[in-house]
């Protein structure tokens, strides 16, 4: 009988054993999960962190970025967003030198992880940042620009993502540090054409010479094609004749070249193009050739954007203006110029014409006369000329501006 009784006691001091051993498991357990809880809930989805980091600096340039990030349960960054802070291009062969600044809109506040300052803002689904750039001449401002970005949280990718309906756009702001000039304008168009058109004097001169130096970046170099001297017969007496088949050459590029042809029992010629030695299917258009008075008035620049679009300008002969022709995949025409810019001169004034040509644009720039001729009773007529750059399809002006006119 005492034996089951000690045996029952000892059963009872496991149990009770067993009791507390669990109740301790279940304690320590419960109040870990409790604390990883909090934890998570303290930050660390709450809260977004902010950091500045410089990225380069030199002679000329400065860039720091803003670092929007979370950090997971091992203090370990996880950046949401990356963006320009603050920094400037100085020269670099630039146009403008270029200053930008970001400033969120949102409030930020002090807080501390792990015995680190940073700066954060709690509860975010959304993110709105001014983005402001300047853009100066010769240490004057010339212009400046201001875009707002909004970025919402997409939670399942874990990233801060640009709203298309954001003034400013991705490419606006990466180029304000990595933008060239033609790239400036490229991302900044409306805003850049329409300083160009109703800004001030002084903004409306130094944006157009900068349209100007990056329209010619683009521009196509014409190709030369003069008549040989030694394709001409000079007889002592009688007609002066051509007497080579092929008066003269030219390459276009490594695959096109051109050659200029005599129209029989006339003093015309016209061009031949040729591809990989196979002779293309451009129609013939005859131009005068001055064989019979001088062949060096006799040049043609040929401006070759490609098969279905070719432009022309001869020399104009002696004293004469130039004339300019337009091969559209179909037919040549002879273009006049003045119709697509007349409302800028006076009626009685018809000036001379260069032009210049990219695949997007058709420039038109008032050349000097060539003799003794009055250009209008006003003193600015006398001192500039203009310059004119179209839509090459639409034939619209994309904008003009003025430039000294060379004695």
């Amino acid at each position: 009988m005492l034996k089951l009784k000690k045996g029952f006691a000892v059963l009872v001091i496991v149990l009770l054993f067993l009791i507390l051993l669990g109740t301790i498991t279940l304690g320590y357990y419960y109040f870990n999960s409790e604390k990883t809880i909090n934890k998570q809930q303290l930050y660390k989805n709450d809260y977004l962190y902010l950091d500045i980091v410089k990225l380069d600096k030199g002679t000329g340039v400065l860039y720091y970025e803003k670092q929007y990030f979370k950090i997971d349960l091992n203090n370990n960054k996880k950046i949401l967003l990356s963006i320009p802070d603050n920094g400037y291009i100085v020269g670099w062969n630039m146009f403008f030198d270029r200053f930008f600044k970001s400033t969120a809109e949102d409030k930020f506040e002090n807080c501390q992880i792990e015995d680190k300052n940073y700066l954060c803002l709690k509860d975010f689904n959304e993110l709105k940042i001014l983005f402001k750039s300047t853009y100066k001449k010769d240490d004057k401002e010339i212009f400046s620009l201001e875009k707002r970005a909004v970025y919402v949280l997409n939670e399942s990718k874990d990233k801060l993502e640009l709203l298309s309906s954001s003034d400013a756009t991705q490419e606006h702001i990466n180029g304000l540090f990595n933008d060239n000039d033609n790239q400036l304008y490229l991302h900044n168009q409306k805003d850049i054409d329409y300083l160009a058109q109703y800004g001030t004097n002084f903004q409306k001169e130094t944006i157009n010479i900068f349209l100007e130096s990056i329209n010619n970046n683009d521009y196509i170099k014409p190709v030369a094609i003069k008549i040989k001297d030694s394709c001409i017969k000079y007889p002592a007496e009688g007609k002066t004749t051509a007497i080579c088949e092929n008066l003269g050459e030219a390459n276009i590029n490594p695959l096109i070249k051109t050659v200029i042809k005599a129209k029989e029992g006339n003093y015309e010629v016209y061009l031949e193009f040729y591809k990989n030695g196979t002779k293309l299917d451009i129609p013939i258009y005859y131009f005068p050739s001055f064989i019979d008075s001088n062949i060096d008035w006799f040049v043609l620049y040929i401006y070759f954007i490609d098969e279905n679009n070719i432009y022309i300008s001869d020399g104009g002969g002696f004293e004469g203006y130039p004339s300019h022709y337009f091969f559209n995949g179909e037919i040549w025409e002879k273009l006049n110029l003045w119709l697509l810019i007349n409302n800028d001169f006076p009626d009685d004034l018809q000036p001379p014409f260069s032009i210049s040509v990219s695949p997007e644009y058709l420039k038109i720039t008032e050349e000097n006369y060539c003799c003794d001729i009055v250009y209008t009773n006003t003193e600015e007529r006398e001192n500039y000329r203009m310059v004119y750059t179209l839509n090459r399809f639409s034939k619209e002006i994309v904008n003009s501006f003025k430039i000294n006119r060379k004695p």
